[in-house]
């Protein structure tokens, strides 16, 4: 008998949890006799006028729906970047993104945080397509290709490479080690140029999005900010201006002793 079928048994409808030769059968139970629930048949006979027959109806048709149910949770499982709900602890529901599928243990990042949850895939609840991460007006030119990070080098900074293009033509070929320091920019196309022009586009967007002075981001390294911000969290739905205010300095997180 394989698994993943359905069958009938004594007139009931059953979903074949467990296949080969000692089968189990869930099916489920209807206020019999103080019963209901979902109930497991096992030492299923194979042979014989009491052996299960296959289902010749549409299970939907004929199974109940809390049967159905059951088999739909058995079979949940989540996809890496898809985009669903979960109840968090408090019972609140929480939306994002997961960064790691699978059946039993399975992470999302909640949106435009840096919180994971953490439950089965029976647990969260698909909810269509994303919401749009908007591209601030300045950078619209701009994108990037071939982007890797390198997790295993990353050590005072973020390993990783990619391919700048502006207008849609490949300008440069950044990357950074790992190991401390500024990105690296290798000429592509205009060079130098280009990477001045990329650093101007990110200043003017983050003096529009932070018109107080005083409250802004540093501009230094801001250009290889907006590369991780633009291929890793912005498909976490972080914001531009969420990611930013990340390097608003503040006296407060530092001290002299």
């Amino acid at each position: 008998m394989k698994k993943g079928s359905w069958v009938k048994l004594n007139n009931q409808v059953c979903f074949v949890t467990k296949g080969g030769t000692n089968p189990k059968l869930a099916h489920y139970i209807d206020d019999v006799e103080g019963k209901k629930g979902i109930y497991i048949y096992s030492n299923v006979p194979l042979v014989g006028p009491k052996s299960p027959i296959v289902l010749a109806e549409t299970p939907e048709d004929v199974a109940h729906p809390e049967l159905i149910r059951y088999v739909n949770d058995l079979n949940a499982s989540c996809k890496k970047g898809e985009y669903m709900s979960c109840l968090d602890a408090d019972d609140v529901r929480q939306y994002g993104v997961i960064i790691k599928g699978g059946k039993n243990k399975v992470e999302m990042n909640v949106a435009g945080t840096d919180r994971i949850l953490v439950a089965s895939a029976r647990a969260f609840r698909a909810e269509g397509a994303a919401p749009a991460i908007e591209i601030p007006k300045e950078l619209a030119d701009w994108s990037f290709t071939s982007y890797a990070r390198h997790d295993g080098l990353s050590e005072e900074t973020i390993a990783f490479s990619a391919t700048v293009k502006y207008k849609g033509k490949k300008e440069l070929a950044v990357r950074n080690g790992g190991h401390g320091g500024s990105m690296e920019a290798h000429s592509v196309g205009a060079g130098k140029r280009m990477q001045s022009l990329l650093i101007q586009h990110v200043k003017a967007s983050i003096e529009r999005i932070f018109p107080d002075k005083n409250n802004r981001p540093d501009y230094g390294e801001m250009d290889e900010a907006y590369i991780h911000w633009f291929n890793f969290e912005r498909g976490l739905l972080v914001t531009w201006e969420e990611h930013a205010k990340g390097f608003i300095f503040n006296p407060e997180n530092f001290s002299c002793n």
